[in-house]
C-alpha cells in the first residue's frame, strides 16, 4: 500500500511515522519545509489539559506515546534518553473567580482521563511550585503533573528520521496545488511545477491550508476558524523554572526550556488571521508581556531575543477534523487541531494510521469525523451516500423598488461576452434558469474565468464556468437579495446584478441585523446555540470575545461578554426547521451545516432572517 501525505507539520509526520512502523510506503508531501505551518511555532507542550473529555482521553494516550518514542530513538537511534523532553508540572491560572468555576470543569476531564491533578492556592503554589510568582495576582491554579514539555528534539523531527529508515520519503518544496479525481477516487495529487503523485490513499494534513484542498476537491469539511497565534523567547536566564503555566482566559502560556531561555505564546488573539501571516505583531507582544508581568513581576526586565507570528486553525465546535472524506473513498483529512496539536496529535495519528493501514472505524475518532453533525450521518454506508456539503450565502437588500414587469426582462435576456486581455479567451458572462412567481424570483449567475496552468512543459489556456445560485424577493416586504456563494464572490455578484438591474453598481447594498433582534433572537435559542462571536470589544487589546462549547452555558459569562461587545456570529441549530444548523453573522453571511438543502436556507433567509434587518437607513450605532 502506497499513501501520500500532505503536510509535514506534528500531525502529517505522525500518521507517516505510524503508517511507515506498520509497513505501509510513505511520501510526505511538504509545500516548503517541516514544521513551517503551526508546528514549527509552537512551544512544544504535550498536555492533558484540554477543553473537552474526549480531547483529554486522547492527549494522556499522546504523552505515553511521546514517552514511547524517547526509548525508541534511545534503542534504535543511539539517541540519549529524555532527548524528547521531560514530565513536569503544568498550572492552568484562574485570574478570577469566574475563571476558577470554567477550569473546574475542564480539571473533571483531566482527572477523569487519568492525569495526577490537583487543585493549589496560590500560597501552595508560590512555596511548592513557583517562587517567583505574585501569590495575589490570580485566585486558584489547577495542577496537572503528567505533562510532556518537548525539549530542542521534537516529534516532527524525529518522526522524518523514522519514515526515512523504513523507506519513506519526504519532501520539501512540494505544494500541492489541485488533485485529479474521478468518481469517488482521487488519482493524482497535482504539485506546482506539474509533478503528479499517484497513491492508493491520499491524507490531508496539511492544517490551516487543508481546509482549501477539499475546497478544490469539491468536499464537504466542517468549516474552520484560522486563529492569530504568536510566541516570543527571551536571553538564556539562570533560573530554574520547570513548570508550564497556562492562562487560558488569556489564551497564553509560558515556560522554560533545556537552554534555561524563557518562551511564552499566546495561542488565540481573540481575531482571525485569513492571510496566514507568521510576522510578529505589537498586538500579541503586548499580551504576552502584560500577563507575564502581572504573574512575574522580578520578570520585567528579561530581554526578548525574538519574536514571531504564527495561525491556528480550529474547527467552529473545538475539535479536530480526522477522518475519510464523504465524497472520496481514499481520501482521509487530519487537521484543525488548534494549539493541541502536540498533545492530541500523536494519539489521533496513531489511530487515523491504523484505519488507513487495516481498514475499520475507530470509536475513538468518531466524534471527529469530517461528517459529524449532519442529520443522519450516523446511517451512512459508504463514501458516496452524502453529498451533504456546507452551503454559504450573503442576503442583501436594495437600495430602490423595481418593478418585476421591468425587472425581469433585463435579467432574462442578460448576456455579455467579452475577450481576456491575457489570455485571449472569450468570458461570457449570462443568466439562466430564470423563474418568477408568488413575488419571488430565482436564477443562475454563469461567469467564465480564465485559468491558466503549467502542464509539463507548456502553459496551458482553458475557461472555468462558475454557476451562482441567486433569488430576490420582490413583493411581501422590503426587497431583498440572496446570493448562494460565500462572501467574496456573493459582493461581486452582488455589484454585477446591481449594474445589470440599475446600471450602477452601488445599488444593492449589505444587509445588515439589527443588534437588538439579533440578540433576542440568540438568547430565545440559547439552548441549542454551538458558538458565539462577540466584536467591537471595548477592553484594551481584545479584538473579539468568544463562547463555544461548554463556556455558552455560562450565562453570567455570556453576560458578561456582552456589556463588553456586540454579537458577530452566532452559530444555532434550529429545532423549529427540522433541526437545521446555521451559522449567521450581523452582516447578514449565513453558512447552513449538515444535510441541509438550498432551499432550506433561502426559507431561513427570507423568512426568519429577514425579520431580523435594521430598519432601512438604520445604522445601529455602528
Amino acid at each position: 500500500m502506497r499513501v501520500a501525505i500532505i503536510g509535514a507539520g506534528v500531525i502529517g509526520v505522525g500518521i507517516g511515522r505510524e503508517l511507515s512502523g506498520r509497513g505501509v510506503e510513505v511520501e510526505v508531501l511538504e509545500a516548503a519545509y517541516p514544521e513551517s505551518g503551526a508546528s514549527g511555532r509552537s512551544i512544544g507542550v504535550s498536555s492533558v489539559q484540554q477543553k473537552d473529555p474526549r480531547l483529554a482521553r486522547l492527549a494522556m494516550e499522546g504523552i505515553g506515546i511521546s514517552r514511547e518514542i524517547d526509548r525508541v530513538l534511545k534503542e534504535e537511534f543511539n539517541m540519549p534518553t529524555g532527548v524528547m523532553g521531560e514530565q513536569v508540572p503544568h498550572a492552568s491560572i484562574a485570574l478570577s473567580e469566574q475563571d476558577r468555576a470554567r477550569l473546574s470543569r475542564y480539571f473533571e476531564y483531566w482527572r477523569a482521563a487519568g492525569a495526577e491533578a490537583r487543585e493549589m492556592s496560590p500560597r501552595e503554589v508560590k512555596e511548592e511550585l513557583m517562587p517567583w510568582i505574585d501569590e495575589g495576582s490570580f485566585v486558584s491554579a489547577f495542577v496537572t503533573f503528567s505533562d510532556f514539555k518537548l525539549m530542542y528534539f521534537p516529534l516532527v523531527s524525529s518522526g522524518i528520521m523514522m519514515i526515512r529508515s523504513r523507506g519513506g520519503v519526504v519532501r520539501r518544496k512540494s505544494r500541492v496545488v489541485g488533485f485529479d479525481a474521478t468518481g469517488s477516487r482521487v488519482r493524482a495529487a497535482l504539485l506546482e511545477g506539474g509533478r503528479r503523485v499517484e497513491a492508493d490513499a491520499y491524507v490531508v494534513a496539511a492544517g490551516a491550508r487543508s481546509a482549501g484542498l477539499a475546497a478544490a476537491l469539491g468536499d464537504a469539511v466542517p468549516p474552520i476558524r484560522v486563529a492569530q497565534a504568536g510566541a516570543l523567547v527571551t536571553e538564556p536566564y539562570k533560573y530554574q523554572f520547570r513548570p508550564v503555566v497556562t492562562v487560558d482566559s488569556k489564551g497564553y502560556r509560558f515556560t522554560q526550556t533545556l537552554r534555561k531561555e524563557f518562551v511564552a505564546s499566546v495561542y488565540d488573539m481573540g481575531y482571525d488571521n485569513e492571510g496566514f501571516s507568521v510576522d510578529e505583531s505589537l498586538r500579541v507582544l503586548e499580551r504576552l508581556a502584560t500577563v507575564t508581568v502581572k504573574l512575574f513581576p522580578s520578570f520585567s526586565y528579561m530581554n526578548v531575543l525574538r519574536q514571531w507570528g504564527a495561525y491556528l486553525d480550529y474547527a467552529l465546535d473545538g475539535l479536530p477534523i480526522v477522518g475519510w472524506s464523504q465524497r472520496y473513498e481514499n481520501l482521509y483529512y487530519a487537521y484543525g487541531f488548534g494549539n493541541y496539536g502536540f498533545s492530541v496529535g500523536p494519539a489521533a495519528a496513531r489511530r487515523a494510521a491504523r484505519e488507513i493501514a487495516d481498514g475499520g472505524r475507530d470509536p475513538e475518532l468518531e466524534p471527529l469525523r469530517p461528517g459529524r453533525g449532519r442529520r443522519g450521518a450516523a446511517h451512512i454506508s459508504g463514501p458516496l451516500a452524502s453529498r451533504a456539503m456546507v452551503l454559504a450565502a450573503k442576503l442583501f437588500r436594495l437600495r430602490a423598488p423595481l418593478r418585476p414587469d421591468v425587472l425581469v426582462p433585463k435579467l432574462r435576456d442578460f448576456r455579455l461576452e467579452r475577450e481576456d486581455a491575457e489570455t485571449g479567451q472569450v468570458l461570457v458572462e449570462e443568466i439562466r434558469g430564470l423563474e418568477y412567481g408568488s413575488g419571488f424570483l430565482s436564477a443562475t449567475v454563469l461567469k467564465d474565468r480564465p485559468l491558466v496552468f503549467r502542464r509539463r512543459d507548456d502553459l496551458v489556456k482553458t475557461v472555468r464556468t462558475i454557476e451562482v445560485p441567486f433569488h430576490l424577493r420582490l413583493e411581501g416586504g422590503e426587497q431583498l437579495l440572496l446570493v448562494l456563494a460565500k462572501k467574496g464572490l456573493a459582493n461581486e455578484v452582488a455589484s454585477d446584478l446591481s449594474r445589470i438591474m440599475y446600471g450602477s453598481p452601488k445599488m444593492i447594498v449589505e444587509a445588515r441585523l439589527s443588534h437588538e433582534k439579533f440578540r433576542r433572537y440568540f438568547e430565545g435559542s440559547m439552548e441549542d446555540a454551538r458558538v458565539i462571536y462577540f466584536d467591537q470589544v471595548d477592553l484594551p487589546n481584545v479584538g473579539v470575545l468568544a463562547l463555544y462549547g461548554e463556556s455558552l452555558r455560562d450565562s453570567a459569562l455570556y453576560h458578561e461578554y456582552l456589556e463588553h461587545g456586540k454579537i458577530w456570529y452566532v452559530v444555532v441549530t434550529l429545532p423549529s426547521r427540522g433541526g437545521l444548523t446555521v451559522g449567521v453573522t450581523r452582516n447578514a453571511i449565513i453558512a447552513a451545516f449538515g444535510r441541509a438543502t438550498a432551499q432550506d436556507l433561502v426559507d431561513f433567509a427570507f423568512g426568519e432572517l429577514a425579520g431580523l434587518l435594521e430598519e432601512p437607513g438604520a445604522g445601529d450605532g455602528e
